[in-house]
């Protein structure tokens, strides 16, 4: 199996997850969150709400979709489509059809230009960088959300696809052993200094071999082995 077709698999099965999160742990108050609105202090939607507040499922030949809506204003993810070649996902994507739910820091038309305050967003492109503001906000707070997902996946499936050889310009690279022979190598390039300063070869030798090289053909030999 190649490394991409791998991928599009490892994708299909977090979308999975995703949606299934979405779906059981999303609640109607954590939809007002995510559209920038208030809740109680316990967390529940106030009771002075009652408009139009839902979530939503759909499932495609290409993918699934879930949706969550606020008065015509809407937030979704989905995948689109997947392929030998790849595949296409969206995380985050808010479409604003009633405007006026949010508010905009502006000038009251007609009015003085330094009379700013907290007013109704317009639908026009007087506060289109404003709506722009908003949306990405709505699409931060919802990919947050979904980044609280639970993989469970076992370590031994993570590290699955390193321990494949792989073909790299018309060569064979090995696989990697990290329980095996490359154990003791992995384990001293993950010293904590190394993320900072770098590494050399010889920093890796004083960690792999007790006995500093006694000659020069002995330290060459300390570096192919590694």
């Amino acid at each position: 199996m190649s490394c991409l077709k791998a991928g599009v698999l490892e994708l299909k099965g977090l979308m999975e997850l995703l949606v299934r999160h979405a779906i059981v742990s999303f609640s109607c108050a954590d939809v007002l969150r995510y559209f920038g609105k208030r809740v109680t202090k316990s967390g529940e939607v106030p009771d002075r709400f009652n408009r139009e507040l839902k979530s939503n499922l759909k499932q495609y030949r290409e993918g699934e979709r879930v949706k969550f809506w606020l008065e015509g204003n809407s937030a979704k993810f989905h995948d689109k489509a997947y392929t030998e070649s790849g595949n296409v996902r969206r995380a985050g994507e808010t479409t604003n059809q009633n405007v006026p739910v949010f508010r905009a820091y502006r000038p009251k038309e007609g009015g003085p230009a330094d009379d700013l305050q907290w007013r109704q967003m317009r639908q026009g492109i007087a506060d289109l960088h404003r709506r722009a503001e908003v949306s990405q906000k709505v699409n931060n707070r919802l990919i947050n959300a979904l980044a609280s997902v639970d993989d469970s996946r076992r370590l031994s499936e993570l590290i699955a696809e390193i321990q494949q050889p792989i073909q790299r310009k018309q060569r064979r690279v090995r696989a990697l052993q990290p329980f095996g022979q490359d154990r003791t190598l992995l384990e001293a390039v993950n010293h904590g200094e190394f993320p900072i300063n770098g590494l050399r070869n010889r920093d890796l030798q004083a960690i792999l071999y007790r006995q500093p090289a006694k000659s020069p053909c002995r330290l060459s030999i300390c570096s192919s082995e590694q």
